[in-house]
């Protein structure tokens, strides 16, 4: 990613060598960052499809910032919430008849938001940076399709990929996970700052409802 001042763009591999030079604690609470900012799009979309279970994931994820602050969980308890989180996600992908656009926007929401936490729990289990690399990716693209299909965007024609990338929700998120990993790699916040602050920001990480 680029520096605040200029347009960013998101770089794997970059966020991942960084995250490589973070504490496995501090790894973790990145991509559950991400995964708590995008948690709230879960919620909509278990509002919109009437399926899935927002309880269950707020659950898995709450585990693993009560194992940062110091209560550890057992790594079969990690597992089995690793595991359960990877069975929501086709559950929650599932297509119905007469399905509206909303839900179809959410649903991939939703997708991203559980598959962000999976990456999560599963960064806790073998404390890879990719792990927490793939967990930022899964909150940029939840955001870039949601402006697609929000914003009528017709990706083939010229300049139109750009106009994505400068949207204003893609280019703060960004500015949130530099941010968050240039502090997490200085030791400049406490990972309960971390977990409180994403909390906030999952309400503006997308608007209420598309247009």
């Amino acid at each position: 990613m680029a520096k605040q001042s200029e347009t960013m763009r998101f770089d794997r591999e970059r966020v991942r060598s960084h995250l490589a030079e973070c504490s496995l604690p501090r790894r973790v609470a990145f991509a559950a960052a991400c995964a708590q900012r995008l948690l709230v799009s879960y919620r909509r979309c278990c509002e919109v499809t009437g399926r899935g279970d927002f309880s269950r994931a707020s659950g898995w994820l709450e585990q693993l910032w009560q194992d940062l602050r110091g209560k550890p969980a057992l790594y079969a308890e990690i597992h089995v919430a690793h595991e359960a989180c990877m069975q929501a996600i086709p559950e929650c992908m599932e297509s119905a008849t007469g399905e509206s656009r909303d839900g179809f926007i959410w649903k991939a929401a939703g997708e991203s938001a559980l598959s962000a936490l999976a990456y999560a729990l599963r960064c806790r289990q073998n404390g890879s940076a990719n792990e927490a690399a793939w967990a930022a990716e899964c909150a940029y693209e939840a955001i870039d399709h949601f402006v697609v299909n929000t914003e009528n965007v017709e990706i083939n024609i010229r300049g139109e990929e750009e106009r994505v990338l400068h949207h204003p929700l893609i280019q703060a998120e960004f500015a949130r996970q530099v941010r968050d990993l240039t502090e997490l790699r200085q030791s400049a916040v406490t990972l309960e700052l971390v977990c409180q602050r994403a909390k906030e920001e999952a309400w503006v990480f997308l608007p209420p409802w598309p247009a």
